[in-house]
């Protein structure tokens, strides 16, 4: 974690003075000079919370002291780490939740919750189940040894299976899943829904970090996330439907209404008419799109057979 922000007190401890004790996000560095005190502090924030102020952060220079006076000193600081900010902005956004394995119990007539560990690779979306923000993640974490206080949320607008969400979020999920494909704390999540998982605790220490927030917030004025991809998907999802149902439903349309017959490359006098109909695939419920064929069958109908050429 990094210092985003900070307040430092110097304290000379007389006898029968009590030394201060540490709270949240503040600790005490003790020493019989300054240096040793800041140097007690330092050790205290770099290996037991696991917070950078090494020699080339502008924190290290603040804490700079140079007072080397015989005596019992103390040096405070009260901080917030960049971490921290970042969480409360998140905590804004999403709602958390832990991943946990879950199996009916008939002893007692319920579902049975079993707490496991960290999130490593895909994952069951059954396997999590929601939970309150802790008053102080960071500590939390610190103090749990099996990893079972680790937070996730599922990413806004990127759910979807065969019978929910749509094109938008299916080409969302894809998006994500694409550009972030490398980063540990993104996990592809499904059980007959597809869904993105993000574990909190990469996310916050994460380079990606704004980059992640700014599309969760768009997504709520906006729900695409990136619009060359959803063009690509929605293209790629029309060759599909043409090859899975389209095409064939297309020639018998047609030879119903017009008689059988030799008829030209098909998908290109589709797509002429298509045009010519002003007709566009839509997406439904689903990753999915249709088309309304008797509309560009109707339009064909208008038209003088020697306008059928492509």
């Amino acid at each position: 974690m990094q210092l985003a922000d900070y307040t430092i007190k110097t304290m000379l401890i007389g006898p029968g003075m009590k030394t201060p004790s540490p709270g949240h996000n503040l600790v005490h560095g003790f020493g019989e000079t300054k240096k040793e005190a800041l140097d007690d502090l330092i050790r205290i924030l770099e290996v037991e919370l696991d917070i950078d102020v090494s020699d080339e952060t502008p924190a290290h220079e603040a804490l700079k002291v140079n007072q080397h006076e015989p005596a019992l000193w103390c040096l405070s600081i009260r901080y917030i780490t960049v971490e921290d900010q970042r969480l409360e902005r998140l905590k804004k956004l999403v709602s958390p939740m832990k991943y946990a394995s879950s199996q009916p119990d008939n002893s007692v007539g319920r579902i049975v919750w079993e707490t496991i560990t960290i999130v490593d690779g895909s994952v069951c979306i059954n396997d999590f189940r929601s939970v309150l923000w802790p008053s102080n993640y960071h500590a939390t974490l610190r103090k749990d040894k099996l990893c079972s206080n680790e937070l996730y949320f599922f990413m806004p607008g990127c759910s979807y299976s065969d019978y929910s969400g749509s094109t938008i979020t299916a080409s969302n999920h894809k998006y994500m899943e694409d550009t972030f494909v490398e980063e540990a704390w993104l996990h592809p999540a499904s059980n007959y829904t597809e869904d993105i998982v993000i574990g909190v605790t990469g996310l916050l220490a994460s380079d990606q970090f704004e980059e992640i927030l700014r599309i969760i917030e768009g997504i709520q004025d906006y729900p695409v996330i990136d619009a060359a991809t959803f063009s690509d998907f929605e293209i790629d999802a029309a060759d599909e439907a043409w090859d899975c149902w389209a095409k064939s439903d297309f020639e018998s349309a047609l030879d119903k209404e017009f008689g059988e017959r030799e008829w030209p490359d098909l998908r290109e006098f589709f797509e002429k008419w298509r045009r010519e109909a002003n007709v566009d695939w839509y997406g439904e419920t689903g990753p999915g799109v249709t088309i309304d064929l008797v509309k560009i069958i109707s339009e064909i109908a208008k038209a003088p057979v020697s306008e059928w050429r492509i």
